[in-house]
């Protein structure tokens, strides 16, 4: 997925705030575009780093529902499964199936 313009992001080098104004800008965003599988990706990430494990989680895997085949939204959705006390070992599963390209074979 190439990076798109049109989807909100914060700047590197803004103020220790911006990822929070980043937050706002893409909720704002998916309320209007509630379909764009690479914003709820990046919401997920952001959530994330927040430590909202379940947000990001769900997030994730609204991003993985609109673009199974995406690589990078699943990669994403790999890196918050694997953060998860709950779904860690899951998300080691796919994120060792992305590096080795097996497709999706994780167990559900």
């Amino acid at each position: 997925m190439e990076p798109r313009s049109d989807v909100p992001t914060a700047e590197a080098g803004e103020d220790p705030h911006s990822a929070q104004r980043e937050r706002n800008a893409l909720a704002g965003w998916l309320r209007a575009n509630p379909r764009d599988a690479a914003a709820w990706a990046r919401l997920a990430e952001l959530e994330s780093r927040r430590g909202r494990l379940e947000t990001a989680r769900l997030c994730a895997e609204a991003a993985v529902s609109l673009e199974p085949a995406d690589r990078r939204v699943r990669l994403v959705r790999a890196w918050v499964l694997a953060a998860s006390a709950d779904f860690g070992e899951r998300g080691r599963y796919e994120l060792a199936e992305l590096s080795l390209d097996l497709g999706p074979r994780a167990p559900r």
